[in-house]
């Protein structure tokens, strides 16, 4: 796996045989911490130490597991692949022209964003960004947050949208019909079986 958090309780120690160490420290990301165990050469150990200080953001590559020696659950590092932004540094769009996003989801699109709209809109009119379309699937129960999430003269225009789903309503998709009216008698049949198999299970 690969994870990414800011350093703290660095430490290095060299093992017994002498010819390797470990680093260890714990990584967070504001939210949640973990361990982290590093087995390095001796020869890496100031080139790396240097690079996982105490406060410096890492991304890296591991394994999470056991750990018998400490009895907890931690993270054994195979690689330090670069060291990332801070994690407590905002975020900025810099780009000399502000892109305006058509197809946002928030978390009223079930199994497809956790986002909240408040938190949205407030991060978009943080990048400078003009506008930001809200497109949920096929609901829009985001409006009203949105709608009271935008202050009054608020350079941030919102377009409100929806992936709506749509059926051909020409197509033909009764085959056989008649006449009869929705309120006409109806006999309904019903079976229980013991499964769905007409070969292993039977009508009881």
């Amino acid at each position: 796996m690969i994870i990414e958090g800011e350093i703290f309780n660095f430490e290095s120690r060299p093992q017994r045989n002498g010819q390797r160490s470990i680093l260890s420290f714990a990584l967070t990301d504001l939210t949640d911490s973990v361990s982290v165990k590093l087995f390095v050469d001796n020869a890496d150990v100031p080139r790396l130490s240097d690079a996982l200080q105490n406060g410096k953001s890492v991304l890296l590559r591991g394994l999470m597991q056991y750990d018998s020696y400490e009895h907890e659950t931690s993270v054994r590092a195979f690689g330090i692949l670069k060291n990332s932004r801070s994690f407590r540094a905002s975020r900025e769009d810099t780009a000399p022209v502000k892109r305006v996003e058509l197809h946002c989801h928030t978390k009223a699109s079930m199994l497809d964003a956790v986002t909240d709209v408040t938190e949205l809109i407030r991060t978009a009119r943080s990048f400078g960004h003009p506008a930001l379309a809200i497109t949920d699937h096929g609901c829009v129960y985001a409006f009203p947050d949105a709608y009271h999430a935008l202050k009054k003269d608020d350079p941030l225009k919102l377009i409100y949208g929806m992936e709506a789903y749509l059926v051909d309503d020409l197509q033909e998709f009764v085959a056989v019909r008649d006449d009869r009216p929705l309120s006409a008698p109806a006999v309904v049949f019903d079976l229980e079986t013991t499964g769905f198999s007409p070969v292993n299970n039977r009508i009881i």
